[in-house]
């Protein structure tokens, strides 16, 4: 079964059992269609989860910015934010600074799109 949420709705879904925490990214992809900029996370869901994968589609991408070593631990998501600003923007970082509870510049990883859409099987 298939779960699609939007926007708000996919902040709400993403709380609680559904949590990323402890999920295991897999893929982070950028595209670009006309003007548009998307970025899709895909992921493995954290053990006690309602369904086992999920995509995020971040449509029409204002910010993201992404860090990467090898010697940087990719994949589990051990803390995130996921927050709806401004009723029309959607944020999420996957390497947040704890001491502010909205967006804040020292925040790693992160996307700031107008939309986002999750699939989760």
């Amino acid at each position: 079964m298939s779960i699609l949420k939007r926007n708000s709705e996919a902040v709400i879904f993403l709380s609680g059992e559904n949590s990323l925490l402890d999920a295991s990214v897999t893929s982070i992809n950028c595209s670009r269609d006309d003007d548009q900029v998307t970025v899709s996370i895909k992921a493995l869901a954290r053990p006690n989860a309602t369904f086992k994968t999920l995509t995020l589609d971040f449509m029409r991408v204002i910010e993201y910015g992404f860090y990467y070593r090898n010697d940087y631990n990719f994949g589990t998501v051990e803390r995130f934010k996921f927050l709806e600003i401004d009723r029309d923007k959607y944020y999420i970082s996957l390497d947040p600074d704890e001491a502010i509870f909205g967006k804040s510049n020292k925040d790693q990883d992160f996307i700031l799109s107008h939309s986002v859409q999750l699939i989760a099987i």
